[in-house]
């Protein structure tokens, strides 16, 4: 199914693409429609190279510290914090490790735009403090949060902006845990006549001043003799 549906975005580029043949920045939206479905199915190469023709298009069409090109490049370093298991060599090394270069420069523009709004300027602080957060450089991220801080924080109509930004938990990636005690792939597929032991787990944990996990607690299990589970 994936495949065919593959197939049919294929088909829907190419008509976009003869249809903008001659107003190239109207391939935008349709191309950033593409690169987030691409992303919903897990072709992160795809994506990215998406992402590029995007960028690629808007530098040609205009110049290269467009503030257009701000959302494309935050996407696109968006994407590497994930891995494509869906090429056939997928750990295959590339020249680009992270998505640093694209955040950075993402920010650089919105922080030199007389165009960009505060949200913009925030949003791209933001996407970098939290790629430094995953790198574990905790000095550089709260230097950003600080300053993204102080621009949502100038007066009372911002304060609803920071709240969502910074006031609340903000999920940067999700890992779902395996259905199945053991596996560990995203195949949660098993054999119908398989006999499956069945229970529930509660844990807690606290989040430290430099939001880590700590203090991590099991508070109930049932059957409380599934060790494996626990584990």
């Amino acid at each position: 199914l994936i495949d065919d549906a593959k197939k049919a975005q294929d088909r829907i580029f190419a008509l976009n693409r003869r249809f903008y043949d001659s107003r190239p920045l109207g391939l935008i939206q349709p191309l950033m429609r593409r690169a987030a479905w691409q992303h919903r199915t897990g072709h992160y190469h795809d994506e990215r190279a998406t992402y590029r023709s995007i960028i690629r298009i808007i530098e040609s069409q205009t110049n290269k510290d467009h503030l257009s090109l701000v959302e494309p490049l935050m996407q696109l370093g968006k994407s590497y914090y994930y891995i494509d298991l869906t090429a056939s060599q997928p750990y295959q090394a590339s020249q680009v490790a992270s998505g640093e270069m694209y955040f950075k420069r993402a920010h650089r523009i919105a922080e030199t735009s007389a165009d960009a709004g505060y949200l913009t300027v925030a949003a791209t602080k933001l996407a970098l403090a939290d790629y430094y957060l995953s790198q574990a450089s905790q000095g550089r991220a709260r230097k950003l949060y600080a300053e993204a801080w102080e621009i949502l924080s100038k007066d009372e109509s911002r304060l609803d902006d920071r709240y969502t930004a910074l006031e609340i938990p903000v999920r940067l990636k999700s890992n779902p845990v395996p259905q199945y005690v053991g596996n560990a792939s995203s195949d949660d597929r098993v054999s119908p006549d398989e006999q499956l032991l069945t229970g529930t787990l509660s844990a807690v944990f606290d989040i430290t001043i430099r939001g880590r996990v700590a203090n991590l607690r099991i508070t109930a299990m049932t059957p409380p003799e599934f060790t494996d589970m626990t584990r």
